[in-house]
């Protein structure tokens, strides 16, 4: 038996969290743990903030 909790946002409608801190990642058990996989994200717009000056730095 596991001592994870359930896993409570899976295909349900959920709020943004208003930080980082406060965001929840649920994990569920991989039915496949001898199998290696590689998951990417893609997304149309990146948008970050220069080390040096700290001005944006947007991505499309």
């Amino acid at each position: 038996m596991s001592s994870k909790p359930p896993v409570t946002q899976l295909g349900q409608q959920t709020a943004l969290p208003q930080s980082p801190a406060q965001a929840v990642l649920e994990r569920v058990a991989n039915p496949h743990s001898d199998t290696h996989y590689v998951a990417r994200f893609t997304q149309p717009e990146f948008t970050s903030l220069c080390p040096v000056t700290g001005n944006p730095i947007s991505r499309t």
